[in-house]
């Protein structure tokens, strides 16, 4: 049968958008988008800000939220 290894893409830099493609027939897909929202804004809510957009591009492409990176770096 069909290999069954999980594949993860991420959104281009800066999040959004993602390009249009349809692979959601492929139960093994998983967005797995790496957030520095910390790092850029220190307003109150913008990594859950960051975080909902993520899920609700997983929802438009039917497929989990991995968080693949995550960092906050500040001088």
């Amino acid at each position: 049968g069909a290999p069954t290894h999980a594949v993860f893409f991420e959104p281009l830099q800066g999040g959004f958008p993602l390009g249009p493609f349809d692979l959601t027939d492929d139960p093994n897909l998983g967005l797995a988008p790496h957030t520095y929202a910390e790092s850029f804004d220190d307003t109150p809510g913008f990594l859950d800000l960051s975080l909902w957009g993520y899920s609700l591009a997983a929802a438009v492409y039917g497929v989990p939220v991995v968080l693949g990176e995550y960092g906050a770096y500040r001088d």
